[in-house]
């Protein structure tokens, strides 16, 4: 057994000399305009296309429409999470280019972007950008299926229906056009249907376009059979229990799984408030435009197929990271694994695979991932971690962790996770050093004990146990009063400034414009702040950057994914699965910590308005206090975090709220005030 285990430290020692295979994909080159001009100049150029000739309510949600699509659309872009100028944003262009060979026009118009998310989507926007999902690329079998989806979106942007659905939907809410009296349900199954019918529409219309292209019709069909069960995790691999066992660490039997759930894919389910069209209708349409077609000849790959598989790969290696950040670990560890099984020296992949039990050793990650598992080694997985109790998983989650950290001790966040790890075991389980490592006494030993039985490297584990132990209460108490006392930081990357201004007295009470023009000075604002007390801060602020800030724009977008995870987890002492790649952004500012401020100014509406002004007409003598009363009470709320880099604790943090409208010189005095309590500690 000693032998055994000691060839899995090798292995992973020799995957520590290889270089890492893979790394989170990036955008790359000059920045395109999307993502550089301002929201109001957008706004502004779309409002100009709206016609005198339209009803005042249809020019008012028209408005409506273009001011909050161009802001939520931009937040979208900055969001650390589209790409371009990347090897697959660039073949999604390619196949866009071709569908639209004949077409110059609408080429010109239409550009794509990847996303880096597991959803499996995609979908258009009113000034012709189109978004694909790699959870949607990755299901994708060829690049035929792929052609037909651009086309689908195509028609969303020619036939404007992003914008067509907005109004009739505002139009359906207020009861116009035959549907005054209608219950907040029946509206609801309107817009439904509303909505089927474009999606109908671009079916038909995007298969017209896509029979004019050079590729083959046979392979749509099977494109309904995809989309049907786009949710599930559906991969090759058989998931083998074996595969975390090793010498007398075997599983026991309650933990595997050997009777699955069955089931069958409906595809005429209920869409009568669905804003699609069930599969059925949807296949059914499809049969009848192509039994019109007479030759369904054409070529499955235009490009070469390895550039479709390449891509494919790269998007199904970048959903392991995705679904680590999104806290789905049970598919994190599935698809590693089925990775693993092609790629077996990646050290990417076995690291997925421990981040994702040890993500799962923190409750509550369950909740908001229940669904519906059509896969049996889904199913397996999902039992195996359900049934496992938490002393069971962390050891688990150890046993992968280990070799990883013995093979690469220089890796922060795999020496992280070991060290949060082994601290919660023996917190949490207070006899788990002597059943690890103390001979059994003769009792009989439960499965878990024999984890680290004849390990390599047993006396370093058991020195990381004692480095890690739980504190005591006078440590605890010592470690409080030096937070207490804060940490005195002299330096700091503050990532994008956040403002949000609210005029409750406004039927649309989001000010969107007024926000973006105090955003766009926020830098020269904590810069003079930051002269002003000596402090050598950097500011990475996406709403004021040039085409060819590549490298601030990255930056940007893995500290904001970095930091969602962080807040979204709820975990103050878990570490991130990508913290080593923020850690490299703080390298590159020279920074060891790193700060969110937000600002939120807000307008309250006046209550009873009418009383009061009535009261002061009918009596004067009573102005001196009714008048004050009417004027709208100004609120700014200041909120800042600061997190240290290495130890993903928080340094320091501040949170006001002033009964004051949110001037310069506020705002001015609020980053004053935060970053001089963060240089002195207070």
């Amino acid at each position: 057994m000693k032998l055994f285990l000691t060839g899995i430290l090798l292995t992973f020692g020799h995957l520590a000399l290889a270089q890492q295979d893979f790394h989170t994909i990036l955008p790359e080159g000059k920045i395109p305009l999307d993502f550089t001009q301002r929201s109001t100049f957008k706004y502004d150029i779309d409002r100009a296309s709206i016609s005198e000739d339209d009803q005042r309510f249809d020019r008012e949600n028209k408005d409506k429409f273009y001011l909050e699509s161009n802001f939520g659309i931009d937040d979208f872009l900055s969001s650390g999470r589209v790409l371009f100028n990347d090897p697959v944003t660039n073949y999604l262009n390619s196949v866009l280019y071709e569908v639209l060979k004949d077409d110059p026009q609408t080429r010109k118009e239409v550009r794509v972007y990847a996303v880096k998310s597991h959803v499996p989507n995609a979908f258009a926007t009113n000034n012709g950008m189109i978004f694909v999902n790699l959870g949607l690329l990755a299901k994708l079998e060829n690049e035929a299926q792929l052609a037909y989806i651009l086309s689908h979106e195509l028609i969303h942007y020619r036939e404007q229906h992003v914008l067509n659905s907005y109004v009739k939907n505002e139009r359906i809410s207020d009861g116009r056009d035959g549907y005054k009296g209608f219950s907040e349900d029946e509206k609801l199954i309107a817009q439904s249907s509303y909505s089927k019918e474009l999606e109908i529409e671009a079916d038909a219309k995007g298969f017209d376009i896509y029979k004019g292209t050079a590729y083959s019709k046979d392979s749509m069909d099977r494109i309904f059979d995809i989309l049907g069960q786009a949710d599930q995790l559906l991969l090759d691999s058989e998931f083998d229990y074996a595969f975390f066992e090793y010498g007398d660490y075997r599983l026991p039997e309650k933990l595997k799984l050997t009777e699955f759930a069955q089931y069958e894919v409906n595809e005429a389910y209920d869409d009568e408030k669905s804003t699609h069209p069930n599969t059925e209708t949807r296949r059914v349409n499809l049969q009848e435009q192509l039994a019109g077609v007479a030759n369904k000849d054409g070529a499955t790959f235009i490009y070469a197929r390895e550039r479709f598989d390449e891509v494919k790969r790269l998007a199904r290696y970048e959903l392991c990271r995705q679904y680590l950040l999104d806290r789905a670990y049970h598919k994190a560890l599935y698809l590693a694994y089925d990775l693993l099984q092609q790629d077996p020296e990646s050290v990417y992949l076995r690291k997925c695979i421990a981040k994702a039990l040890y993500g799962a050793t923190y409750s509550g990650w369950k909740e908001s991932t229940r669904e519906v598992l059509v896969s049996a080694e889904m199913q397996k997985i999902d039992h195996l971690l359900d049934a496992m109790s938490g002393r069971e998983l962390k050891v688990l989650a150890l046993s992968q962790l280990y070799p990883l950290y013995r093979a690469n001790r220089e890796d922060a966040e795999v020496h992280l996770m070991l060290k949060d790890l082994i601290t919660r075991l023996q917190k949490d389980h207070t006899d788990i050093v002597d059943k690890l490592f103390a001979s059994s006494g003769g009792e009989e030993m439960q499965y878990y004990q024999h984890a680290f039985t004849g390990l390599e490297g047993r006396e370093e584990l058991m020195t990381l146990f004692e480095e890690n132990e739980p504190d005591t209460g006078t440590e605890l108490y010592q470690k409080r009063k030096m937070r207490s006392e804060g940490t005195k930081v002299n330096s700091t990357l503050v990532l994008t400034p956040a403002y949000i201004k609210v005029n409750q007295r406004k039927k649309d009470m989001i000010r969107y414009a007024d926000g973006e023009g105090v955003l766009v000075q926020m830098d020269d604002k904590i810069r003079k702040v930051s002269d002003k007390l000596k402090m050598d801060n950097d500011v990475l602020n996406v709403h004021d950057i040039d085409r060819d800030d590549i490298t601030d724009f990255r930056s940007h977008a893995i500290l904001n994914e970095w930091l969602n995870e962080k807040l979204g987890s709820g975990e103050s002492t878990m570490v991130s699965p990508i913290h080593n790649e923020m850690m490299a952004v703080l390298d590159t500012y020279d920074q060891d910590y790193l700060t969110m401020v937000m600002a939120i100014s807000v307008k309250e509406k006046v209550k009873d308005k009418g009383i009061k002004i009535a009261f002061t007409v009918l009596m004067p003598i009573f102005a001196p206090v009714t008048l004050p009363s009417l004027v709208s009470p100004k609120y700014t709320y200041h909120l800042s975090i600061t997190f240290h880099g290495a130890t993903e604790s928080v340094a320091g943090g501040d949170l006001r709220a002033m009964k004051f409208k949110d001037t310069n010189s506020l705002m001015s005095s609020n980053l004053y005030y935060t970053l001089f309590k963060l240089k002195h500690g207070k």
